[in-house]
């Protein structure tokens, strides 16, 4: 540890004896690093059985995401319903847990899930062709 030693005029001091050095302040991940956590993320939640088309629709909802920001001047982005972290749930990387909604909405959201949204919690469980989960229902 880098310590500087205080000058002692007079002899004596009435402070401490050193005076220690400042901590450097934690470092932050980069927009890079965001990136690749946010992708690494994406694909642990992507669906092993998931097809050509369900992938497909992702990117469809990412295109919409941009189109609406040209087209509006209001910046869109893809936002989770269930979020992919979460220290209680874990929501897919599937279409039917994605919405496109402004920006500032997502950021809003954040990390956040919203218990009280039972419908489209049914909605997202609810798989075609399911009888396990249409009896639930």
């Amino acid at each position: 540890m880098d310590q500087q030693v205080l000058d002692l005029d007079g002899g004596w001091h009435a402070g401490p004896l050193f005076i220690a050095s400042k901590r450097r302040a934690p470092m932050r991940h980069s927009t890079r690093m965001h990136g690749v956590w946010r992708r690494f993320y994406e694909r642990r939640a992507t669906p092993k059985c998931s097809t050509v088309e369900d992938r497909k629709a992702v990117r469809a909802m990412y295109r919409e995401a941009r189109r609406l920001t040209r087209e509006t001047g209001i910046r869109h982005s893809v936002d989770h319903i269930y979020p992919l972290v979460h220290h209680r749930i874990c929501g897919l990387h599937i279409a039917r847990n994605m919405e496109v909604k402004p920006l500032i909405d997502n950021l809003r959201k954040g990390n956040y899930w919203f218990e009280g949204e039972p419908d489209e919690q049914l909605e997202l469980a609810l798989v075609p062709g399911d009888s396990a989960a249409e009896s639930d229902r």
